[in-house]
C-alpha cells in the first residue's frame, strides 16, 4: 500500500502527507540511499556510489539508522515522529549512542540482521502483544537479543562473550538477556528461520537508508516494518510504495545501489 494509505488508516492527516510526499518526489533527483547530488541512473554517479570510500561512509551510518528506528518505535503512540526522538530517560541503554556502543562488538551486517529478526518476531505477534513490546525497555531487550543471535549465526568471527558484553553496554541483566535469547531462538527455529534471503536483507537496508520513520508516527513505522517482514517486499516495490504512483524509473538504479551496499556489509564484516 502507498504510504498515504497507511497513515490514512491510522487517522493521520493524509492531505499534508500527500503534499510532503509529492514535494519529496519532485526533489528526488537523488534517492536518500545515495547521500549526495546526482542522478543514480547516471553511470558516473552510479560508479561513485559503489566506490569503497562511499560504501564505508554509508556503512558507518548504519548504527545511527538503527538507533533512529528504535527511537521512533519506542516513542509515544500519539506523539510525532522525529529524528531527534530518543528512548525514554532512565531506560537501560537509552543513550542515543546505545546502538553505536553495541556496534563495537558485532559486525555491521549483524545490526541489519537484528532488525530483520526483530521484524519477523513482531509480525508473528498479535496487536496487543506487539504494542507491549514497543515499551522502551522491552524493545531494547528484543533488539539486543535479536542482535546477539544475528551475530552468532551470521558472523564467523563473533565476539566470544557477546551476550555479557552487550549486557554491560545496555544495562540489561545477563539472565534476562539469556531468557529472551532462548525464547527468540525457539521462535526462529520453529516458526521462522535463522537464514535471511538477500532480498529481505536488501529491503531492510533500503528502509534504514531511506528512514521513512521520520515522517511516520510509531504505528505507521511498525506497520511498514511488519509488512516488509511478512511480505518480503523488494526494494523497488518499497520505493514505489513510499513515493506512491507507478514505480520510479530510478527504482532499478536505487535497487542496484542498495545491493552494492548490502554486498559490502555482508562481505566486509565491518566492526
Amino acid at each position: 500500500r502507498p504510504l498515504t494509505d497507511i497513515t490514512r488508516g491510522l487517522g493521520a492527516p493524509a492531505g499534508p502527507l500527500r503534499g510532503m510526499i509529492a514535494f519529496r518526489r519532485r526533489m528526488h533527483s537523488a534517492p536518500l540511499s545515495v547521500k549526495g547530488p546526482g542522478d543514480p541512473a547516471d553511470p558516473d554517479v552510479a560508479r561513485s556510489t559503489r566506490s569503497p570510500t562511499h560504501l564505508q561512509a554509508r556503512a558507518r551510518q548504519v548504527p545511527g539508522d538503527v538507533q533512529e528506528l528504535l527511537a521512533v518505535l519506542a516513542s509515544p503512540p500519539s506523539g510525532p515522529s522525529s529524528p531527534l526522538a530518543r528512548l525514554s530517560p532512565g531506560t537501560p541503554g537509552a543513550s542515543p549512542a546505545a546502538v553505536g556502543r553495541m556496534a563495537g562488538y558485532v559486525s555491521t551486517d549483524s545490526l541489519v540482521h537484528g532488525v530483520v529478526y526483530m521484524g519477523r518476531y513482531l509480525s508473528h505477534l498479535g496487536p496487543e502483544d506487539r504494542q507491549a513490546l514497543l515499551q522502551p525497555g522491552a524493545l531494547l531487550l528484543l533488539y539486543t537479543t535479536s542482535l546477539v543471535l544475528a551475530d552468532k549465526f551470521h558472523n564467523d568471527n563473533a565476539y566470544d562473550d557477546l551476550l555479557p558484553a552487550l549486557s554491560i553496554v545496555t544495562g540489561l541483566a545477563p539472565k534476562t538477556l539469556r531468557r529472551k535469547e532462548v525464547e527468540l531462538l525457539g521462535f526462529l527455529l520453529n516458526a521462522s528461520s535463522m537464514f535471511v534471503e538477500e532480498g529481505e536483507f536488501d529491503a531492510v537496508v533500503y528502509l534504514l537508508q531511506e528512514r521513512p520513520w521520520r515522517r511516520l508516527r510509531r504505528e505507521g513505522a511498525l506497520d511498514l516494518l511488519v509488512r516488509t517482514a511478512r511480505e518480503h517486499t523488494g526494494v523497488e516495490e518499497l520505493h514505489r510504495q513510499l513515493f506512491t504512483g507507478p514505480a520510479s524509473p530510478k527504482g532499478a538504479a536505487i535497487a542496484s545501489s542498495i545491493r552494492a551496499l548490502s554486498a559490502y556489509l555482508r562481505g566486509a564484516r565491518t566492526r
